[in-house]
């Protein structure tokens, strides 16, 4: 079956290889290979971010996805 998963507080800490992210949501749907972030979804790694509405995590491919109203900071 198609089960949500859903992870709710006041604020959500991820990490992965050299990055961190917080938001107030992360959803996961089972059989999804994405992680959604949500509400205030920001993804640092060492001088750059990234900021959005939704970010999207795919674990298995580490890409990452930024939608709605996106704020990219990009430092050398």
């Amino acid at each position: 079956s198609f089960q949500d998963k859903t992870w709710t507080a006041s604020e959500v800490h991820l990490s992965g290889e050299g990055w961190e992210g917080q938001a107030q949501k992360a959803v996961f749907k089972e059989g999804a290979s994405f992680i959604s972030v949500l509400g205030g979804a920001r993804i640092v790694k060492g001088n750059h971010s990234m900021v959005g509405d939704e970010i999207l995590i795919y674990p298995e491919t580490r890409k990452i996805q930024v939608k709605g109203e996106v704020s990219i900071n990009i430092q050398p």
